[in-house]
C-alpha cells in the first residue's frame, strides 16, 4: 500500500520468523521494519503518520490489529479477543473493518474505530456478510450481501458524521471490492458477464437520486446502453417480467448482449428506467433486438396475485440503431399498457413495445429503479429485486386456498410452515434426524491420513465399498519415484505420497482394506463405468505437479483395479467428475484445474465408449484457476451443464481472491456458455447438487449458501447460514425419509423443511479437529442413509494451547431412524 511518499508491504525475508511489514520511504530510500514481534504479520494500510496491519495469533487463531505511529515508533494493539479482525483500513484517526464470524455465528459485521477515543462501533446492523470496507473522509463504503435474493452483493455507504446509510448498487449481478476517494466510489461490477469497473458520485448517492454509470470504451469500439422502461396499467398495481438472453444483430449474425436473467417490477418505472446491461461493441450499424421473456406475474390493485401467461417467449424488435466509436448510445425497451390482456380470468402478456432514442426518453435512467417502495411489500431489508408475492396452492395439496411465499425473504403465513399446510406452531423440521453422533472411524496406518473418498459398489456384491485418497504411510516409509513432465525419473525422493486406497464392504458397514494403493501420487477419486463393461472403474485428480502418472483405472469386476495405458490430465488436475457431457451415452470426464501462479481452465476430455480419453479444445470455459465443480441439467434441455468454483490465488498474501462460482450452460457437445458469475465470500472446495425446494429443477450448495434454480437455470443464494463448511463437498440425501434432502457439513445434520430452508444442526456428530470431506450412503444396508466424513485426529495441548495433527481418518455415523 502506499501513501505520499512512504510505500508498506509484508515480507518474508526472515524465513524463521514467518512475515513481518516494511516500510520504504521513496524520498530517503530508507527501508524500516514494523512490529514483526508475532512473526505473522499481513495487510499493512498506511494513511498519514500511521501504519495499522493484521497479526495472526497462532494460540487463540484469530486476527488482531496493530498501530503503528511514525513519527513517534510507537505501536499498539488496536483489537484482542477470541474474533478475527481483518480487512482493515485507515484514515486519518478512523479505522474500519470486517470482524469475522463474530462471537463465533456467522456474521461478518462492519466496525469504526476511533483512534483518539479508543472506541469501536458497529456500522452493519444485519446478520449477512460483508467485505472490503474502505474509509475516505467521513465516508465508509464496503459490498455487500444483505440481499440474499440477488444471489450477490451491493455496495453499501456509510457517513460517519450523519450516521445515515445509503445502498450505492441495487443490479442483480455482483458488485464488489469498492473503493473511494474524495466524492468518488468505484467497484467492480459483473452485471455485463465481465468485471468491469463502474463509478459513482456521492452527491448523487447522498441525495437519493439515480446514480449515473460511466464506462469508458476501448479503442476501436463503442457503448450499447439498453434500458426497460414502462407506463401505469389500469387495474395493476405489480407487474414482474423477467428477461433473458438478449442479442443484437449486425452483418447477418447475432450478438451475445446481455445473456443472464434480469427481473423487473415494470410500472415502478413509469417515468425511469432501469439498466438491461451495457456492452461495448464493435461500431456500426444494427439492425434488430430480440430477447426472451422466461416468467412474468402481477398482483392487482386489491392484493391479489395471479399468473400471466406468455403465449411467444421470444421477443424480436426490428429497428436501426448505430453504435458510434468512442461513444454511447442509449436505447429504451418501452412496454406499452397494451402489453397486458385479459381473457375471462387469464392475464396473457403480449408485448407491444416502442424501441426509443435517448432523445425520446424523458424519465430518469437509473442503475437500477427496483427498490422498496410505496408499490414493492417488501421491508427495505428485504427486497431488492425480488419481492414477496404469494401463490395460491393448487387443489389436492391439502391446503385448500392458503397461501404459501415464494420469497426466500418473506414469513409464511401461520399454520403454513415449510410448504406444509395445518402444521403445528411447534413443528420441528429436526424430530426425525437420529444418528449415533459418536460412531466409529477407519484410520489408514498411522501417520497416515484419509481426505476425499466415494462410496461404490466395486465388487459388484451389491453393498456400498469405498475408495478414499490421503496419504499411505507404506508409501512414506518407502523412497518413491515420481513421474515428472520430461518422463519417468529415477530419482529416489522421500517425500510424503498421496495415494487412493480401496476398502471392502462387509454389507454391514464393516470395512476391511483390500490391499490396494492406487492413483500414485493421486487422490480425488470419482468412479462410474468409463469403459462400458458394467462395473465402476476409478478415475482420480492431481494435488499439485505430478503430468505423467497414471489416473484411469479399470475394474475386474471384483473390485480390484489395472491402470489403463493412457494418462489423462497434466499439472494439478483437482477433483475429476464423470459425467455424459457429449449426449453419446458414455462417461466423459471433466477436471478442475489449478496452478498458483498461472491462469487455468477447467479441462474435459471426451470417452470413445470403451474408456480413451480425448481432450476437447474448444470448452468454451472461461479463464481463472478452479477447485470445486458439480454437474448436472440445470436448465432442463436435456444435457449436462457445469457449476464451476473458480477464485485466483494472490502469490504475496496466499489470499485467495476473486471467489466466484461460475453457470455454464451445454450446447450438447460439451462445449459450455457462461451464463451466469456469483461472487462468493468463502472458499469451496466442492460444490453438491439435488431439488431441494421439490420444484423439479437442481439446485447446488457451495461454501457460502444453498442456491436455488429459478427452472432455467439462474441460480440465487437462498440459505447462507447452512451451506457447506467442508474443505470438498456438502452431500445432499434423505436422512429422515421425508422425501426431500437434507445436507451434512461434516459436523452436523441440517434437516431440510421441504422448500430448500435447512435448520441445522440437527445432530452434531464427534469429528476430529474439522470437516474435510462428507457423504451420505446406506453403508450398513439397512434401509437409511448414513453420514460419513474425513476429519483430522488431533491432540490438544491445554499449557500450550495447540493443536497437533496426528493424522485423519474416516468417521462414519451410522443412521438409527429405521432401528427405533
Amino acid at each position: 500500500h502506499i501513501y505520499e511518499n512512504k510505500i508498506v508491504w509484508y515480507d518474508d525475508r526472515d524465513s524463521n520468523s514467518g512475515t513481518d511489514i516494511y516500510m520504504y520511504d521513496i524520498t530517503t530510500g530508507k527501508e524500516t521494519k514494523i512490529g514483526g514481534t508475532m512473526g505473522n504479520d499481513h495487510s499493512p494500510r498506511i494513511h498519514g503518520d500511521r501504519i495499522i496491519w493484521n497479526v495472526y495469533n497462532d494460540k487463540t487463531r484469530d486476527y488482531d490489529l496493530y498501530l503503528y505511529e511514525i513519527s513517534t515508533g510507537r505501536q499498539n494493539q488496536i483489537t484482542k479477543g477470541q474474533n478475527m479482525e481483518v480487512m482493515a483500513d485507515i484514515y486519518g484517526d478512523k479505522i474500519v473493518w470486517v470482524t469475522q464470524y463474530e462471537d463465533r455465528t456467522n456474521e461478518f459485521p462492519v466496525y469504526l474505530y476511533d483512534i483518539n477515543t479508543k472506541t469501536q462501533s458497529r456500522i452493519t446492523s444485519h446478520s449477512s456478510t460483508n467485505f472490503f470496507p474502505k474509509i475516505n473522509g467521513n465516508r465508509v463504503v464496503w459490498m455487500d450481501y444483505r440481499s440474499y435474493s440477488n444471489s450477490n452483493p451491493d455496495i453499501y455507504m456509510y457517513d460517519i458524521t450523519t450516521g445515515k446509510e445509503t445502498q450505492i448498487t441495487t443490479n442483480r449481478l455482483s458488485q464488489g471490492t469498492p473503493a473511494i476517494h474524495d466524492n468518488k466510489i468505484v467497484w467492480e461490477d459483473n452485471r455485463n458477464g465481465n468485471y468491469d469497473i463502474y463509478m459513482a458520485t456521492l452527491s448523487d448517492a447522498a441525495t437519493g437520486k439515480c446514480i449515473p454509470v460511466s464506462e469508458s470504451s476501448t479503442s476501436g469500439q463503442g457503448t450499447l446502453v439498453l434500458a426497460i422502461t414502462d407506463d401505469i396499467v389500469e387495474g395493476i398495481r405489480e407487474l414482474w417480467v423477467t428477461l433473458s438472453n438478449v442479442e443484437v444483430h449486425k452483418d447477418n449474425q447475432w450478438v451475445s448482449f446481455a445473456p443472464e436473467q434480469k427481473t423487473f417490477e415494470l410500472l415502478s418505472l413509469a417515468d425511469a428506467a432501469a439498466i438491461i446491461g451495457s456492452k461495448q461493441l464493435a461500431p456500426g450499424k444494427y439492425t434488430q433486438i430480440r430477447f426472451q421473456v422466461v416468467n412474468a406475474n402481477l398482483i392487482l390493485e386489491d392484493g391479489t396475485a395471479a399468473s400471466v401467461k406468455i403465449p411467444s417467449g421470444e421477443i424480436k424488435l426490428v429497428q436501426e440503431f448505430t453504435v458510434e466509436e468512442g461513444k454511447t448510445t442509449y436505447l429504451y425497451i418501452d412496454f406499452k399498457p397494451e402489453s397486458v390482456l385479459k381473457a375471462g380470468s387469464q392475464y396473457i402478456l403480449q408485448p407491444v413495445i416502442k424501441l426509443r432514442t435517448k432523445d425520446e426518453f424523458k424519465g430518469d435512467l437509473c442503475e437500477n429503479k427496483n427498490k422498496c417502495n410505496d408499490r414493492n411489500p417488501c421491508t427495505t431489508d428485504s427486497c431488492s429485486e425480488s419481492f414477496c408475492s404469494y401463490e395460491v396452492l393448487p387443489d389436492g395439496t391439502g391446503c385448500g386456498n392458503k397461501k404459501i411465499c415464494m420469497s426466500g425473504n418473506c414469513v409464511p403465513e401461520k399454520n403454513c410452515k415449510g410448504g406444509k399446510c395445518n402444521v403445528p406452531d411447534n413443528w420441528d423440521p429436526c424430530a426425525k434426524i437420529n444418528f449415533n453422533t459418536t460412531g466409529y472411524k477407519i484410520s489408514p496406518p498411522s501417520p497416515g491420513y484419509l481426505y476425499n473418498f466415494v462410496f461404490a459398489d466395486l465388487d459388484g456384491d451389491g453393498d456400498k465399498d469405498l475408495a478414499a485418497g490421503g496419504l499411505d504411510k507404506k508409501l512414506l516409509d518407502e523412497a518413491i519415484k515420481i513421474w515428472r513432465e520430461s518422463g519417468y525419473s529415477s530419482d529416489a525422493l522421500n517425500v510424503s505420497a498421496n495415494v487412493v486406497r480401496v476398502y471392502f464392504n462387509d454389507g454391514k458397514g464393516n470395512f476391511a482394506y483390500s490391499g490396494q494403493y492406487i492413483g500414485v501420487p493421486y487422490i480425488y477419486p470419482d468412479v462410474g463405468d468409463i469403459d462400458g463393461d458394467g462395473d465402476k472403474d476409478i478415475v482420480t485428480g492431481s494435488t499439485s505437479w505430478f503430468k505423467n502418472a497414471y489416473n484411469i483405472y479399470f475394474n475386474d469386476g471384483k473390485g480390484f483395479f489395472t491402470p489403463s495405458s493412457q494418462r489423462v490430465g497434466g499439472y494439478s488436475n483437482y477433483q475429476p467428475k464423470l459425467a455424459d457431457l457429449d449426449k453419446d451415452g458414455d462417461l466423459d470426464l471433466y477436471f478442475a484445474s489449478s496452478i498458483s501462479h498461472l491462469l487455468t481452465t477447467g479441462r474435459i476430455f471426451l470417452n470413445d465408449g470403451k474408456g480413451y480419453f480425448t481432450e476437447k479444445s474448444d470448452t468454451g470455459l472461461t479463464a481463472g484457476n478452479t477447485y470445486g465443480a458439480a454437474l448436472f441439467d440445470s436448465d432442463k434441455d436435456g444435457d449436462t451443464d457445469l457449476v464451476e468454483f473458480g477464485y485466483i490465488r494472490d502469490l504475496t498474501s496466499g489470499y485467495y481472491l476473486n471467489l466466484t462460482e461460475k453457470i455454464y450452460k451445454n450446447d450438447g457437445t460439451g462445449k459450455f456458455t457462461l451464463t451466469q458469475t456469483i461472487i462468493d465470500t468463502a472458499f469451496a472446495g466442492g460444490i453438491a447438487s439435488a431439488d431441494v425446494d421439490n420444484d423439479g429443477d437442481i439446485d447446488f450448495v457451495a461454501a457460502n449458501g444453498v442456491f436455488k434454480n429459478d427452472g432455467n437455470g439462474f441460480f440465487n443464494r437462498v440459505s447462507p447460514e447452512y451451506g457447506g463448511s467442508t474443505y470438498f463437498e456438502s452431500p445432499f440425501g434423505d436422512a429422515d425419509k421425508d422425501g426431500d434432502v437434507d445436507i451434512t457439513a461434516g459436523h452436523s445434520i441440517g434437516a431440510n423443511d421441504g422448500t430448500g430452508s435447512f435448520y441445522g444442526y440437527c445432530n452434531w456428530l464427534e469429528i476430529g479437529l474439522y470437516s474435510i470431506d462428507a457423504k451420505f450412503a446406506d453403508v450398513d444396508g439397512d434401509g437409511d442413509l448414513d453420514a460419513a466424513t474425513t476429519s483430522n485426529d488431533y491432540v490438544y495441548n491445554y499449557t500450550t494451547g495447540y493443536y497437533k495433527i496426528t493424522g485423519s481418518s474416516l468417521y462414519i455415523f451410522p443412521n438409527l431412524i429405521n432401528k427405533r
